[in-house]
């Protein structure tokens, strides 16, 4: 077996599997392997969502029930309910209403579910002893590029 030795550029470095790699390469695979490990925050941090605004996280929980660990997407809300003196809603453009059209005070960990006979709807996320909160991370979706087709871009 013939082996061929030269000496790799300045510009390069040779990865764990010891195949060579550009750095600029190397530095951009870095960034992209980065941003699709999101960074975890302690589930007693609370995410910094404007005033009537929800944003979407990745969170983890444990339930007791299974002995598993889930990951999964939900929403945190900031839709607070706020009165003047007369006890009249402020903002009401940015409040949710119930079933019944009472304003509802929302603040915290939901999901969105779909209904078939009405619009989607929130529903709060009940942490307890049986299903805890261990972290929640931005959710960063990726850049769409186009579709890949066999012979070629779609």
């Amino acid at each position: 077996m013939n082996v061929i030795r030269f000496k790799a550029p300045s510009t390069c470095r040779v990865d764990a599997r010891g195949a060579l790699v550009q750095y600029c390469d190397y530095r951009k695979l870095e960034l992209e392997l980065a941003a699709l490990k999101p960074l975890w925050q302690s589930p007693e941090t609370i995410p910094a969502v404007p005033v009537g605004e929800e944003q979407e996280f990745w969170i983890a929980v444990h339930s007791q029930h299974t002995n598993k660990t889930h990951v999964y997407l939900a929403q945190y809300q900031n839709r607070p309910v706020n009165l003047d003196e007369d006890g009249e809603p402020i903002g009401d453009e940015d409040l949710l209403i119930d079933v019944d059209g009472e304003y509802v005070n929302s603040v915290g960990w939901v999901m969105n579910r779909q209904h078939t006979d009405f619009d989607n709807y929130y529903e709060k996320i009940d942490f307890n002893s049986d299903y805890q909160l261990l972290g929640w991370a931005n959710y960063q979706p990726p850049a769409f590029e186009g579709v890949v087709i066999e012979g070629g871009a779609a």
